[in-house]
């Protein structure tokens, strides 16, 4: 199935219908909304939902039209709400789901295998999914072809830093002089400590400000910043918590949630600033999808 065709399959019909790709079933749920989206990664929750219901809020109130694209099937008992679009059940190498797109959020999840850049696995180490991290490296490696905006946050900072050829520090509080960066299940809205920011980076302009205070829920964190990512926003311990790419239109990541931070304004400020980033996509959406 061709790029144009697939677009128009799934863009246009109400309530689950159900395509045949690659072997599997794809599900669809989907408005008439016809303009440019932007994808949101669905999540691996075991006894939770599927669905990264507070990033795709997050990106509506921004003003964006969020679509989830998922690897997994949802939960037996699990329902897309009215006014979400969400493709569950794709294929980890399918990418065509992009086609259309205008930006990528990548969203928090559990660890990456530290095979993958050359470390045996910490004790620590835990809720791996080789499926969705194939899905979304290769989700990345598209968008960053297209030179699509990707906001990345938690998982989806570690993952961009593997992507780009850095490594991971497994387990931050085996360093005893390291603040609590594993505060609370889920993502809390309560500040959990401070940041200071590079006030020369695009992170920055966005905050408003130098200093912010953020949430915290990782226990994993960048090591070996790759070259292509630059480092824009550290804790108060010193941990990486904030990084943008080089020679890409606008590639941010950071180590916090914002999305369980709605009411905090920077946090808003970051989802505002993406959503126009992808505003300059509209106009390419016939090319990338052709």
């Amino acid at each position: 199935m061709n790029s144009s065709s697939f677009k128009a399959n799934i863009l246009g019909h109400l309530c689950a219908p159900v395509h045949e790709a690659e072997g599997l079933k794809i599900d669809v749920f989907s408005n008439t909304q016809q303009g440019g989206f932007i994808a949101v990664v669905g999540q691996l929750r075991k006894d939770h939902g599927r669905l990264p219901l507070s990033y795709v809020e997050s990106v509506q109130r921004a003003g964006g039209l969020a679509r989830v694209i998922s690897t997994f099937q949802l939960l037996a008992d699990e329902k897309v709400p009215t006014g979400i679009e969400a493709i569950t059940g794709v294929d980890e190498e399918d990418t065509s789901v992009l086609d259309g797109a205008v930006g990528l959020v990548l969203p928090g999840g559990g660890d990456i295998d530290p095979a993958w850049y050359g470390r045996k696995t910490h004790p620590e180490t835990n809720r791996i999914s080789h499926r969705r991290d194939r899905f979304e490296l290769n989700l990345v490696r598209v968008a960053l072809e297209r030179d699509l905006p990707i906001l990345g946050i938690c998982h989806g900072m570690q993952l961009l830093n593997l992507h780009f050829g850095g490594t991971l520090d497994q387990h931050l509080a085996d360093d005893p002089n390291r603040i609590n960066h594993d505060v609370g299940t889920p993502p809390s809205p309560k500040p959990a400590h401070g940041l200071r920011l590079d006030p020369n980076s695009v992170l920055a302009e966005i905050m408003g400000d130098e200093a912010i205070e953020v949430n915290s829920h990782h226990h994993q964190g960048v090591d070996r910043l790759a070259e292509v990512l630059k480092g824009v926003a550290w804790s108060e311990d010193g941990v990486l918590e904030g990084v943008e790419a080089l020679g890409y239109s606008w590639v941010i990541a950071v180590q916090w949630h914002p999305e369980a931070m709605p009411d905090a304004a920077p946090q808003r400020q970051l989802f505002e600033a993406f959503v126009e980033a992808t505003e300059d996509i509209e106009t390419r959406v016939d090319e990338i999808a052709s």
